[in-house]
């Protein structure tokens, strides 16, 4: 729920791509945290590397079937996802490997050292930029979550994630047109890069209220929760983005005045139809993983 409303308050405004996926991390941390690996690799690792290299093959497949021909280059690149796409399931992944030594590092270190490695952390991923970036902001993330879990989370109030939420809102509002105004496109889109540790504060403040808030359960939600990463690699997978920007025709509505309305119509059509793909993929899984368990035995 918190993802699906800072998006839909944020998208292209408030850089709301970059605060839904913080949002993400920042869940997944706080249930990592107090999680043990069993075995040497976690089984999520496993299973959200079979799904991804089958939705990216899959999707090569789709639009051999329907717009190209076949390539036995562009199959290979379908199959090696790791180093052509999904750049946020990678980081991810890279994370869930991870995660067991950061819980080691979390228990055995005190207050005061895990909260100097937080803020060196936070210097380090604010000033220095490049190609591996992301994979430290996620791992400073996941410290930083674990951090408040354990020394901070009852001593925050729920008032103070509205007031910071806000104030930043503003300053990442107030930035973006003063770049529109006074700067270039190439400036104003490094600028925005600038506005990572507000939009960071942001997804802080969501998340710590949601977490304070009562207990929220609804089977629907769930239900539609476990299917986005599916809607994911399905919008994410260049293969099949092609094919759906020709079916739904949305070169033809970009100067439109129903491009809004257009748009929303095919986002809720490809949420619908990833989820059930989903829910589909999910049952021929636990078929599968059944059945090779019975042998086994």
């Amino acid at each position: 729920m918190a993802l699906f409303l800072i998006s839909l308050l944020h998208q292209e405004l408030l850089l709301g791509g970059k605060t839904s996926n913080d949002i993400f991390i920042m869940i997944s941390a706080w249930f990592l945290a107090d999680r043990k690996c069993e075995g040497f690799v976690d089984k999520s690792v496993v299973k959200l590397f079979i799904k991804t290299t089958i939705f990216s093959i899959g999707g090569y497949g789709v639009y051999c079937l329907f717009i190209g021909k076949f390539d036995f280059g562009s199959f290979i690149t379908s199959v090696q996802w790791v180093n052509s796409s999904y750049g946020f399931i990678v980081v991810y992944l890279f994370l869930f490997l991870l995660y067991p030594l950061l819980n080691k590092l979390i228990s055995c270190a005190q207050e005061r050292i895990l909260q100097r490695i937080c803020l060196i952390g936070l210097v380090f991923i604010t000033l220095f930029r490049g190609p591996y970036n992301t994979y430290f902001t996620f791992i400073f993330i996941y410290l930083m979550i674990s951090y408040i879990k354990k020394y901070k989370f009852t001593y925050i109030k729920k008032e103070w994630c509205v007031y910071s939420f806000v104030v930043c809102s503003i300053v990442i509002k107030l930035i973006q047109v003063v770049c529109q105004l006074y700067f270039p496109s190439g400036m104003t889109s490094m600028l925005d890069e600038e506005c990572d540790i507000l939009v960071l504060i942001n997804a802080l403040s969501v998340f710590i209220f949601v977490a304070k808030s009562e207990p929220f359960y609804n089977n629907i939600v769930n239900f539609i929760a476990k299917g986005m990463i599916t809607v994911y690699l399905i919008h994410e997978n260049s293969w099949l983005r092609f094919y759906i920007w020709s079916f739904f025709r949305c070169e033809a509505f970009y100067d439109s005045n129903y491009m809004i309305i257009h748009n929303i119509f095919c986002s809720c059509v490809i949420m619908i139809l990833g989820v059930i793909i989903g829910f589909v993929y999910d049952i021929v899984e636990y078929s599968i993983i059944k059945k090779i368990s019975e042998k086994i035995k």
